[in-house]
């Protein structure tokens, strides 16, 4: 099969004197075929501006080279990162790569892998851990390779491959209180189905109690744009906990939100509110003070990721637990 403009498979091998089969082969798996013979099936291609159906390659037990992709959101960096580490590294292997947005949304994600694998990808690629018990019984059964990026849960379907939200809060938020920072308090969206957002609120709890502190946490709406949330949770956060030293957000836009409410209000930075968040955006380098953030290398996980469902089509072991980590950003905002 192939575009009508492009003629078919009988054409190309009439055209270059071999059967169907070779053809076929050759554009499948050229290193099978005799040099020679594959550059006069790869002129009758360019010839007749011929396109193989991937489709029909797959359905005949074949791959299709697409490799499919779930984001929660692709206007977030470090989403997109990640979608720009997968692009690089599928394009090197010549895959292709198709990216869906779930909205944070369990029964969008399901309802998305559903129609990508009627199009029998070579893998796919999900955010997180958490899915409808459907899709989770659905991708254990479907023989498809599976790479869970931002996440690491111990018994992933293919690979969990990402780092611990937790555990980036509990260092950043005993880095505050060592810092002489006693009163910090967390502001999130709280975004139902994504479950970051209660990780990194269990890191901030799990050492404002070691500590003996009494927990301040804002939850805004998740439906409220970013800095608009930043800014009102900040303001919440004030006029519950008026003596607050230190705002810690759950990510660096609603970060640029609390810095604006400093503003309005003359609070110095770090002097009298000292500000942290999580994602080191490319604003983040840039405000003044330049904000203390949480880095997490979102292309890197998108590579590996890539790199783990090309060694299971291989027939390669991978790890299926892959830890790549964070690293604190420490700037003026919170010299911690």
């Amino acid at each position: 099969m192939a575009r009508r403009d492009g003629g078919t498979l009988a054409d190309i091998a009439r055209r270059a004197g071999v059967s169907k089969m070779t053809v076929s082969r050759a554009l499948r798996m050229p290193e099978k075929v005799a040099a020679g013979t594959r550059e006069k099936i790869m002129r009758a291609v360019r010839e007749r501006g011929f396109v193989p159906s991937r489709l029909a390659a797959g359905l005949a037990g074949g791959r299709t080279g697409l490799v499919a992709a779930i984001v929660p959101t692709t206007t977030t960096t470090m989403f997109t990162a990640a979608i720009r580490g997968l692009d690089h590294a599928l394009t090197a292997e010549q895959q292709a790569l198709v990216i869906g947005q779930s909205e944070y949304r369990k029964d969008s994600e399901e309802r998305l892998v559903r129609a990508y694998l009627a199009w029998r990808p070579d893998g796919l690629i999900l955010t997180g851990g958490v899915h409808t018990p459907a899709l989770e019984t659905l991708l254990r059964r479907g023989g498809v390779p599976v790479a869970e990026m931002w996440t690491l849960r111990p018994d992933p379907i293919g690979a969990a491959i990402g780092f611990s939200d937790r555990a980036a809060f509990v260092e950043l938020t005993r880095r505050l209180i060592a810092a002489g920072l006693r009163r910090p308090g967390f502001i999130a969206r709280d975004t139902i189905g994504d479950p970051r957002v209660p990780e990194r609120l269990g890191g901030y709890r799990e050492v404002m109690a070691d500590a003996g502190l009494g927990p301040r946490v804002v939850l805004q709406p998740g439906s409220q744009p970013a800095i608009q949330a930043g800014a009102a949770g900040f303001d919440r956060l004030l006029a519950e906990f008026p003596d607050t030293d230190a705002a810690m957000f759950a990510s660096d836009t609603l970060a640029l939100g609390g810095r604006f409410g400093c503003m309005r209000r003359g609070l110095r930075v770090p002097e009298d509110m000292a500000l942290t968040g999580f994602g080191d955006l490319e604003l983040s380098a840039e405000m003044e003070p330049r904000l203390t953030t949480i880095t997490i290398p979102g292309e890197r996980i998108g590579k590996l990721a890539a790199d783990w469902v090309q060694g299971q089509l291989a027939g390669k072991r991978g790890a299926t637990v892959v830890d790549v980590g964070y690293t604190i950003a420490v700037r003026g905002s919170a010299p911690v």
